[in-house]
C-alpha cells in the first residue's frame, strides 16, 4: 500500500509540469484567437476596412462628380446647357413643347 502511494505521489509530481506547460499553451493560443488583438478580431477590421474604403470610394467618385459640375457653373468656364437644367429644375420652368411628369418622392439630384 504504502508502495502505491508512493509510485502514485511521483506520477503525479511528473504529471504537474506536462499538464502546467500544456495550460499556459493553451491560454495563449486561445487569446490569440479570441482576445481583442486575436485572429478573429482581425477578420473582422479586415472586412470592416474593405467596406468603408468601397464607401470612401463611392463617395470621393460622387465629390469628384459635384466637383465637376461647380466648376462647370463657374462665371470663367459656364457650361450653357448644365445652367439652363439647374435654372429649369431649381425654378420650375420648361419649355412650350416639353411633357413634364411629376414623381412623388425625392429627386436624385
Amino acid at each position: 500500500m504504502i508502495l502505491e502511494t508512493r509510485d502514485l505521489r511521483r506520477h503525479l509530481l511528473k504529471a504537474v509540469g506536462p499538464l502546467l506547460g500544456i495550460t499556459v499553451i493553451s491560454y495563449f493560443i486561445y487569446h490569440s484567437l479570441e482576445g481583442d488583438r486575436g485572429l478573429w478580431s482581425y477578420f473582422k477590421l479586415t472586412q470592416k476596412l474593405e467596406m468603408i474604403q468601397g464607401e470612401y470610394k463611392t463617395l470621393n467618385a460622387e465629390r469628384l462628380a459635384l466637383e465637376e459640375k461647380v466648376k462647370r457653373l463657374r462665371p470663367e468656364s459656364i457650361d450653357r446647357d448644365l445652367l439652363e437644367k439647374q435654372v429649369r429644375h431649381l425654378l420650375g420652368y420648361g419649355h412650350p413643347d416639353e411633357i413634364v411628369v411629376f414623381v412623388d418622392g425625392e429627386s436624385k439630384e
